[in-house]
C-alpha cells in the first residue's frame, strides 16, 4: 500500500502495513530498531505512546475525511502523544519522513493499493 499527498499526488510513503486490530494497534513499532522506507495506519486511533520503541518517529493524525489535523515529528521513544479527539487514523514512520516539506497540517492523503497486492 501507498499513501500519497491528494493535492500533489506525491507520494509520502510505501510499504505500508494497516493495524487494526486490537492487538495489532497495542503492538504497532514496539521493539523495532528502525522502520526504513515503511510506514503504519493504525485505525481507529487518536492517541499513541512510543513505550519500548527504539527509535523515534513522525506521526500524522487524520480525521475521517483523511485531512491531517495534527502532526509530530520526532517523537522519541518512551513518550505518549496528546488525544486528538478528530483523529480516527494515526500514520506512524521514521523520523524525517513527514517533515515540513512533504506534508502539513490541513493537507489531505490517500492511501492506495499498489498493483501486485491486488
Amino acid at each position: 500500500m501507498l499513501i500519497n499527498r491528494s493535492v500533489t499526488d506525491k507520494r509520502i510513503a510505501q510499504n505500508v502495513i494497516e493495524a487494526q486490530t486490537s492487538f495489532s494497534r497495542f503492538i504497532g513499532l514496539m521493539g523495532k530498531k528502525n522502520f526504513p522506507n515503511r510506514a503504519m495506519i493504525i485505525q481507529p486511533c487518536n492517541q499513541i505512546h512510543t513505550w519500548f520503541m527504539r527509535m523515534p518517529i513522525d506521526v500524522l493524525f487524520v480525521n475521517d475525511h483523511h485531512q491531517v489535523v495534527y502532526k509530530i515529528v520526532n517523537l522519541s521513544p518512551w513518550r505518549v502523544s496528546p488525544k486528538v479527539a478528530e483523529a480516527l487514523y494515526v500514520v506512524e514512520a521514521e523520523a524525517g519522513k513527514f517533515s515540513n516539506d512533504v506534508i502539513r497540517i490541513g493537507d489531505y492523503i490517500e492511501w492506495v493499493k499498489e498493483e501486485m497486492e491486488r
